[in-house]
């Protein structure tokens, strides 16, 4: 269990601008921004959680329940991905 989460760790700090990335890029899609690739650090985490945020108000809303919900739909699959690419990659792979 240790060995996990040290593990779940090490790919936190070897790979969290990657999926951060990776998150800005399918969120920006789905609002039509551009993805700011100069980002890294707390400045990515901060603007990847900002535009979450906003998703999980316009879905409580209904925002997506008549219009673009092949856009979101690609757009959760990658932010799961890239979670899971640190969190379980095995999952990935499988």
């Amino acid at each position: 269990m240790i060995a996990n989460a040290l593990g779940i760790v090490q790919r936190e700090l070897a790979g969290s601008d990657e999926a951060g990335h990776a998150m800005l890029a399918a969120l920006a899609l789905l609002y039509g921004e551009d993805a700011d690739d100069s980002l890294s650090g707390a400045d990515l985490r901060q603007r990847v959680e900002a535009l979450q945020h906003r998703l999980c108000i316009e879905i409580a809303a209904g925002d997506f329940d008549h219009h673009g919900q092949d856009v979101l739909m690609e757009c959760l699959e990658e932010i799961v991905q890239a979670r899971l690419g640190i969190a379980n990659p095995k999952l990935l792979r499988g």
